[in-house]
This record gives structure tokens, C-alpha cells and sequence, in this order.
């Protein structure tokens, strides 16, 4: 009866232990994921700042070529 005692004690410690564990992993993970969704967003800021610097470009562009024609 003492060792059945002893094993339900150990076997308790071992399940307390893992539930620790997995709170941890599971925090760790949460923050992962949040950090990923965060730079996602700053991604898509950067490309949409992008795309506005290439229309901004092409519009420099075609201006410079419509007055250059005008000129000549």
C-alpha cells in the first residue's frame, strides 16, 4: 500500500510538472504568435509605403518626360 502511495505521490509531481511545462510553452508560443502578427502589420505598412513611393516615382517620371517634350 506504502509503494501505491509512492507512485500516485510521483506520478502527481510528474503531471504537475508537465502542466508547468506546457503553461510555459504555451505562453511562449502566444507571444510568438503575437510578435508575428505584429511584424505582418509593419510588413504590410512597409509594402504599402512602397507602392506609394513607386507611384510617386512614376508620376516624377511622366512629368519630367511631358515637360522636357514641351520644351523641346
Amino acid at each position: 500500500m506504502i509503494v501505491s502511495l509512492e507512485a500516485i505521490s510521483r506520478s502527481t509531481s510528474v503531471m504537475i510538472s508537465q502542466n508547468r511545462a506546457d503553461f510555459k510553452r504555451q505562453a511562449a508560443a502566444d507571444l510568438q504568435w503575437k510578435m508575428v502578427q505584429e511584424q505582418d502589420a509593419q510588413n504590410k505598412q512597409l509594402i504599402e509605403l512602397s507602392n506609394q513611393i513607386l507611384e510617386l516615382t512614376r508620376l516624377i517620371h511622366a512629368h519630367k518626360q511631358a515637360t522636357q517634350s514641351v520644351k523641346q
